[in-house]
């Protein structure tokens, strides 16, 4: 039987944490207004960012979907 559970250890926080601030500010965002769009709250979104925290698969589909980025893009982000 395999382990269903994500393993933290294996995704890179910080270099998530970037994905999403470049895309913030790629798009002229604050945080207030970024955290409104993808419903989390700026403390939340501040932990990303500096890498501190992993952002929910909630979060992550919402952002996709806001700013039209495949989950394939996104994860190929990750590869780099």
């Amino acid at each position: 039987m395999g382990n269903n559970k994500l393993n933290n250890n294996k995704l890179d926080k910080k270099k998530i944490g970037k994905i999403v601030e470049n895309i913030r500010n790629s798009n002229e965002l604050t945080k207030k207004e970024f955290s409104n769009l993808c419903d989390i709250n700026i403390l939340k979104l501040n932990l990303i960012e500096k890498g501190i925290v992993l952002p929910t698969l909630k979060m992550i589909i919402i952002l996709c979907n806001v700013f039209k980025i495949s989950s394939e893009s996104f994860l190929v982000y990750l590869e780099k």
